[in-house]
């Protein structure tokens, strides 16, 4: 993926059976990396529309595709006009998503350069971009800069979305100050992390056994995961504990209980779709990382469905470790 763009264009022309239509590239304006889009630019060309911040890159997590269609230019901007793959998980929950934003709906697009030459345009310099070979659109949802080229990052002008960015930054402030308390009193958990000696059998226990700043910082992080993976549903978290431990003594007779090959810090399970599983000692970066992990499985059942061969769980489980150090680099990025 060489480039990637960001256009606002207020809110796309979404049918409730799928289609859409939106404006994702505009001629004859010089961005802010620079760049002036020619017309001539962009050959009509079938595309993906990818996942929610172009997550499906192998960089960006490798998320099955949510729609296609064909770019074009019309006038003075470069259309898409396509369909959301409403016969899948991933398709559906995008499609309400974006009709659910309206005119908050922001678009990029991934291309590469194939022609370009350098100039002045209305006296500033300039690229002037001639030919692109445009990859793929893709609805984006989180900005955490004010770059024009974007790796998950992207680019609105003022007052296009402020109070969603100013939302986002209180909750990547309220998600650090959270990493940083809940390591500072973790020494106060009821349970101790997983260690490679400790029971493989593991039981539901209440959050009200936790410290607030977990289930705080776990709860914002969860929040965050959804928004950045585009799931379409809020996580359900809940909590648990290796039996031989005091707490697990303490669950409900009918507690959810399981057993495990070997020690964990989070689990998911099919039979509880709507749920991330997260060891009751974990704090700080780690609870952060494990919630990002297990809501990564979480979108892979919900959009594959549960992996019967060894092989397929191994791939699931890469991919969420994958995925967990990536949102871990941008949630933390300076």
């Amino acid at each position: 993926m060489r480039d990637v763009k960001f256009l606002s264009t207020g809110a796309p022309s979404v049918s409730d059976a799928g289609s859409i239509r939106l404006a994702f590239a505009r001629f004859n304006v010089r961005d802010a990396q620079g760049d002036v889009l020619l017309p001539g630019a962009i050959p009509t060309k079938d595309v993906l529309m990818s996942a929610f911040g172009h997550s499906s890159w192998p960089k960006g997590g490798g998320l099955l595709p949510v729609g296609k269609g064909t770019v074009r230019e019309s006038g003075d901007v470069a259309v898409f006009d396509g369909a959301f793959f409403l016969d899948t998980i991933g398709g559906r929950a995008t499609h309400g998503t974006v009709q659910g934003l309206g005119h908050l709906a922001q678009w990029s697009y991934a291309f590469d350069v194939l022609r370009s030459r350098a100039g002045m345009h209305e006296g500033q310099p300039a690229r002037f971009l001639e030919r692109l070979d445009v990859h793929e659109v893709a609805p984006v949802l989180l900005s955490v800069s004010d770059s024009a080229t974007l790796s998950l990052k992207d680019r609105r002008p003022a007052g296009s979305a402020q109070p969603f960015l100013a939302t986002r930054a209180e909750r990547v402030a309220k998600a650090r100050s959270a990493v940083a308390l809940s390591s500072v009193v973790a020494s106060a958990s009821l349970v101790p992390p997983p260690s490679v000696d400790e029971g493989t059998a593991y039981v539901e226990i209440a959050p009200s056994f936790l410290i607030d700043p977990m289930r705080s910082l776990a709860a914002t992080a969860a929040e965050m995961v959804a928004d950045d993976l585009g799931l379409g549903w809020q996580p359900v978290l809940r909590y648990f504990a290796p039996v031989p431990s005091g707490v697990g003594a303490k669950a409900h007779p009918d507690a959810f209980r399981w057993t495990a090959e070997l020690p964990v810090q989070g689990s998911f399970h099919r039979d509880t779709p709507d749920s991330l599983w997260l060891h009751a000692g974990l704090s700080g970066r780690e609870l952060v990382r494990t919630v990002a992990h297990e809501a990564s499985h979480a979108l892979s059942f919900a959009v594959h469905g549960y992996s019967s061969d060894a092989a397929g769980r191994q791939r699931e489980e890469a991919e969420a470790y994958r995925y967990e150090s990536s949102f871990i680099d941008r949630a933390y990025a300076a």
